[in-house]
């Protein structure tokens, strides 16, 4: 009997959509057939189902249509109900009760950022930023930037009968809550940035993603200019790059003692795996440790940083091959 699954994964982000095609058979290893990625905003794309379609368009293969494959998982920037998602990022709402196959499955990307720290890809292309020492089973904390911030938890399951480590991803929408400025420069930038935005204040998903480093970079020079250009034109001591590597070690810190991320932290998203100097640095350590009450347990969790961007698909096709194995 052919126990091989087909699975069609896709992380949905601002920027970037990706599809990618997996096939594994039951508890075994997830094998990565082919993989599609386009431009979120391009290809005439206004909708969730144009989205679906150019996907399907550009498949040129016997896997063209959603139908052919056990499971499809979708991983999507933003707060998952009822199998529907509004994402803050994106134009248009993500409604899977449109789509006609029943198979179809939506979950937050970094739920899928968190089950793909639970496979082997993971360590592939690993940086580490700070040494610890990690807990066995203590609750691990991803968080990443790209467009957005995206944060998830992996909290040990001690009731599980699985000879393997058995996390819970615990999913979070706490990039929206109000970013906390210190000092003089600090508080500045936020009145520059909500009269700018035009917002009564201001999240840790504007101030770090690729919208809080353009206004960074406007704020310290008058010049607007796309995340790209201000990481392609800013040295690592520029100042633009060292509030920004302040404000990124600030969200892991404040993550970390909220969910007591002993377990440790993995920083995912695409600013830092394209600009690994961002966290990569003492800048970021010392403001990562900056407590007055908690410096010992900060100085005791490591942080690592996952370099790999398509690692989402894998964590969504890790959750459908988890859920065809029930």
């Amino acid at each position: 009997m052919n126990t091989t699954i087909s699975i069609l994964a896709a992380d949905i982000g601002g920027t970037t959509s990706r599809f990618a095609h997996f096939e594994a058979g039951l508890g075994k290893t997830l094998e990565m057939v082919d993989i599609l990625s386009f431009n979120t905003a391009s290809h005439n794309i206004s909708s969730f189902n144009d989205l679906v379609q150019n996907f399907l368009d550009l498949k040129s293969n016997s896997f063209c249509e959603l139908c052919n494959y056990n499971i499809v998982v979708f991983a999507v920037a933003g707060p998952v109900r009822n199998n529907k998602c509004t994402p803050p990022n994106i134009k248009w709402e993500i409604d899977l009760n449109s789509i006609k196959e029943k198979k179809c499955i939506i979950i937050n990307d970094f739920v899928a950022q968190a089950y793909a720290c639970l496979t082997k890809k993971i360590y592939s292309k690993t940086i580490p930023i700070k040494s610890g020492e990690s807990d066995y089973e203590g609750t691990k904390a991803v968080i990443g930037a790209g467009t957005g911030l995206g944060h998830c938890a992996l909290v040990y399951n001690k009731c599980s009968k699985k000879e393997e480590h058995d996390y819970i991803p615990v999913a979070s929408e706490g990039a929206h809550i109000a970013f906390p400025f210190i000092g003089e420069e600090e508080l500045e930038f936020e009145n520059f940035a909500t009269k700018k935005l035009n917002i009564p204040y201001l999240s840790g998903d504007l101030v770090v993603s690729g919208i809080g480093i353009s206004l960074l970079h406007e704020f310290l020079s008058g010049q607007r200019l796309t995340p790209e250009n201000v990481m392609r034109d800013n040295s690592r001591n520029s100042s633009a790059l060292k509030l920004f590597t302040r404000f990124y070690a600030r969200a892991c810190r404040s993550y970390a003692l909220s969910v007591y991320a002993t377990g440790g932290i993995i920083i995912s998203g695409g600013i830092a795996a394209k600009n690994p100097e961002v966290v990569n640095n003492n800048y970021f350590i010392q403001e990562f440790c900056n407590s007055p009450t908690q410096e010992k347990l900060l100085q005791m969790i490591p942080v690592n940083l996952n370099c790999r961007e398509d690692i989402g698909l894998f964590g969504a096709a890790c959750y459908a091959q988890r859920l065809c194995q029930r």
